[in-house]
This record gives structure tokens, sequence and C-alpha cells, in this order.
């Protein structure tokens, strides 16, 4: 016979990560660590798993087009950095307009997702809200030190499969002096092209 087990549990501080689960609505958090699990080439890439929430259009480096639940655009998603309205709209002609954010995904300390229409009259949006929270120092610094650093670096390239430093074209030329003598090759020019080292 097993003893008693007590189960307890108190009112202590809800944090971002446990506040979708206390709240009724749909609610997401990405936080940090969510981010740096697997780093974003761009800002899009923050939602990579969020259910419901993308962002439309293509990968345009920082900037995205939010879109929560299949509603995007025209004001439907009021997206903010820090509690302020970003987006702005720009049209496009044919392609109608896009509803642009744009944020540096190294700068996002934490997202809270809000899918549907919004309580508060200030917002006014139907598909939902969307608040981006940038880096602040307890980001960097941890609790009981006195400093921190954070450090990122990366390496591109604009070429799909690079040559090899080594191989050049070759250009060369061939001309004919006369119709009856044989074709003669003029000396070859290496082209030396730049190579990124």
């Amino acid at each position: 016979m097993l003893d008693t087990i007590n189960i307890g549990g108190g009112a202590g501080p809800i944090g971002a990560a446990d506040k979708p689960y206390e709240t009724a609505g749909s609610l997401s958090h990405i936080s940090r660590e969510d981010i740096d699990r697997v780093p974003p080439v761009s800002t899009s890439d923050v939602f990579r798993t969020t259910p419901g929430v993308i962002s439309a259009g293509g990968r345009s480096g920082i900037s995205i087009n939010p879109n929560i639940r299949g509603l995007q655009g025209m004001g439907r998603v009021n997206t903010t950095v820090d509690g302020a309205r970003q987006t702005s709209s720009s049209y496009r002609g044919y392609s109608g307009n896009r509803d642009e954010v744009f944020v540096d995904p190294d700068m996002i300390g934490g997202v809270d997702i809000s899918k549907g229409p919004s309580e508060s009259v200030e917002t006014g949006t139907i598909a939902g809200t969307i608040n981006f929270r940038t880096l602040e120092a307890r980001d960097i610094v941890k609790d009981g030190d006195s400093h921190g650093v954070r450090f990122r670096t990366s390496l591109d390239t604009s070429t799909i499969a690079p040559r090899p430093p080594s191989m050049f074209p070759t250009l060369c030329r061939t001309r004919r002096r006369s119709p009856a003598s044989r074709s003669s090759t003029e000396p070859c020019i290496q082209a030396a092209l730049p190579w990124p080292r």
C-alpha cells in the first residue's frame, strides 16, 4: 500500500509561456528560447511553430505580412512592437495592397499572439493581434550576473552552387587567315573573376 500523496498548488506569478494555458481564448506565446532553438533566417520564420499564424507573401528580409487563420491585410491583424502599432500598408497595383511590419528577428525578446476578434476598442481588428517584445537587459544579463553578452554571426552567399576559386573561364578566339589556310588560335586570355575569400 502506498503512503498518502499530497498535491498542492499556489497562485504564484504566471510566466509568459504559461499564460496561454491560464487564459480563456486562443493565445500563443513565442519566447526567445523558442526562437533560438531553430534560428530564423527571416522574421517570418518566427511563426514556424505557431498554429494558425503565418507570414504571407514572399520572404522579404525583415518584412512580414501577418496572417492569422486566413485573414490578413486591410488592418485585419494589429501588429505592435512594444505596444506601439507598426502596420504600414503599401499599394501594389493589381496585386492589391500589403500590410507590412518590419522587425529584425535578432531583436525580438518574445511574441504574444491573440487570435480572433480583439476585445479592446482601440485595436478594432477581426483576425487578432501580434505583439512583438524587443530584447531588454534582463534577456541578456541573467539573474545573479553583473554583465552579459549576446553575439551572433552569419555567413551567406548569393550563388546557388559556388565554383571553386581555382576555376576561371578561359576566353579564346579563333580566326581564319584565309579560306585556304588552317585556323589559328590567338593566345588565350584567362579572365580572373573576383572571388570572395
